[in-house]
């Protein structure tokens, strides 16, 4: 945890954090006298869905989650930020600024692939889940398993991201509304989705997706001139739903509802 001085008295401070959290403190530096920097190892099993307030902290706070994957929303001066946060994640809290934070256990392992079989998409679809249930039952990659190249073009976080960039969860969430699995063709069908559907796509952004994909991405990732049918499968049908920019969605409106229901709101047959 970072430290740094506060003048503000009702500020809550880092050295009772561990308790607000009903963390368990194992280990500590507050004995070893050390000036700007307290570092204190938690511990404390998330294993149900959480909803908290925090109330500014007095000292910038740095955490690096050691645990099970979790779903996570945060809002923090009326910007809302969802993520998935996993081991050697970091979460850096700015000092001074009360949060909402909200919560939820990924159920699974994260593997080095995504397993989504065509019968657990069907039944998905049958018993009418929702579409955090479907996701939950989900195995996929960490963010920290794609290539940067694949970031570079297909994560808002990038500075050099395209038209169509989506974060991974909800890149995740279309492989269930679109009724897709795991293969490389459904990939090629997703990122032809995403781009087809957003109103800021060009033929050039096409053309230097095309390029980079078929002769620069790792060769795991690389698509071929089959990939693109399904690419362009894609692309056109994005275009034809009726709910355009859907990887800019807030998918947090739509997380508890059944995977039909936001199919037909959507405009996905």
């Amino acid at each position: 945890m970072l430290n740094t001085k506060s003048a503000i008295p009702n500020l809550l401070r880092l050295i009772s954090l561990s308790q607000r959290l009903g963390k368990t403190l194992v280990l500590s530096s507050r004995k070893l006298g050390w000036s700007g920097i307290l570092v204190d190892q938690c511990q404390g099993s998330l294993t149900s869905s959480f909803e908290m307030k925090l109330p500014a902290i007095s000292d910038h706070w740095l955490n690096l989650p050691l645990g099970r994957s979790t779903y996570l929303l945060q809002k923090r001066n009326n910007v809302k930020h969802e993520s998935i946060i996993q081991k050697r994640d970091s979460i850096l809290v700015p000092a001074r600024q009360p949060s909402y934070w909200r919560g939820q256990p990924v159920k699974g392992h994260l593997s080095d692939k995504i397993h989504l079989t065509t019968e657990r998409l069907e039944k998905a679809l049958q018993t009418n889940q929702t579409l955090r249930s479907a996701y939950e039952e989900m195995d996929g990659d960490p963010q920290s398993k794609i290539p940067f190249l694949v970031w570079l073009l297909e994560n808002p976080d990038s500075p050099l991201s395209l038209p169509g960039k989506i974060y991974l969860y909800k890149h995740d969430y279309l492989h269930l509304l679109l009724k897709r699995g795991f293969s490389l063709d459904d990939e090629a069908f997703i990122v032809g989705f995403t781009m087809g559907n957003d109103s800021n796509t060009k033929w050039f952004h096409i053309a230097l997706f095309k390029l980079i994909s078929s002769k620069f991405y790792p060769k795991k990732y690389q698509f071929t001139k089959k990939h693109f049918q399904e690419f362009y499968l894609g692309f056109e049908y994005g275009k034809k739903v009726k709910t355009k920019n859907i990887n800019s969605l807030d998918f947090e409106l739509y997380y508890n509802k059944p995977i039909l229901e936001i199919r037909e709101q959507l405009g996905i047959t």
